[in-house]
């Protein structure tokens, strides 16, 4: 009789005293060898960590000062072009503007000028210039 006959007869709860003795001898020797391999696995798996922690803890901490200076790098990046733009529009558009409306002859700002100013600065002096128009 072989051992998966003498299981399927165990299980069924048909097994001689003799195949429910060979079936339990069987299961016995397999709970030994899998506490065996788990206890191999144990000593490998703390081999394998005390081994590695370090290193693991070395690029983490290379990672962070990375990641550290990276963001660093982009929120100056961030606050020169931020700077590089009003100062882009402070002194480069608004005097553009300034000069192709303003005649230097006449010393008078023209009536676009004033629409612009009036949008910019949203005076009541605007209604005045609306009504002009």
């Amino acid at each position: 009789m072989t051992f998966k006959e003498a299981m399927e007869h165990y299980r069924a709860g048909t097994a001689s005293e003799e195949e429910k003795a060979m079936v339990e001898e069987e299961l016995e020797k397999m709970r030994l060898i899998e506490e065996y391999q788990d206890a191999c696995w144990k000593e490998e798996a703390e081999e394998w960590t005390d081994w590695a922690a370090p290193k693991e803890q070395e690029g983490v901490k290379n990672l962070r000062s990375r990641l550290r200076m990276n963001n660093l790098k982009l929120i100056l990046i961030s606050v020169l072009l931020a700077i590089l733009v009003i100062l882009g529009v402070w002194f480069g558009i608004l005097p553009a503007i300034e000069k192709q409306y303003w005649d230097p002859e006449e010393n008078v700002l023209s009536i676009r000028a004033e629409t612009l100013m009036c949008f910019w600065m949203r005076t009541t002096n605007c209604l005045r210039i609306n009504k002009r128009l």
